[in-house]
């Protein structure tokens, strides 16, 4: 049990490498704050942990700071603790870079950058 007694937080844990993710670390003793935009898929990445009692669901775009402070929030309120954060949400629009529009160049910077400084800043002034 590497991570007995651990608490962490996974971010695009819906599905994926992300569940995957949450899945080892609770088997191996850890319990974990799931996240997913949608309260429906994060909700049922719990269900589908190894043991759901050592797991929370925190849905919501990671992007936005309330998201990022109610992850570290649960964690704190439900486990006493946060040792982990494995920032794994990230986002790819389809097709080529030059033919990007800017809006989706904001967005795939607001959740892979911008997110990341958001989720830190959160757990470093606990």
């Amino acid at each position: 049990m590497l991570l007995e007694g651990r608490a962490a937080i996974v971010t695009g844990s819906g599905a994926g490498i992300g569940k995957a993710i949450a899945a080892l670390f609770v088997r191996n003793g850890a319990r974990v704050v799931l996240n997913d935009r949608t309260a429906e898929i994060a909700d049922r990445a719990v269900a589908d942990m190894p043991d759901p009692t050592r797991c929370a669901a925190v849905a919501g775009d990671i992007s936005q700071p309330s998201t990022t402070q109610a992850l570290v929030d649960t964690c704190l309120q439900r486990f006493g603790r946060l040792d982990v954060i494995v920032s794994n949400a990230g986002i790819s629009p389809p097709g080529l870079a030059k033919t990007q529009a800017i809006d989706e160049w904001k967005r795939t910077f607001d959740v892979n950058l911008l997110a990341q400084l958001f989720l830190a800043q959160a757990a470093l002034l606990r």
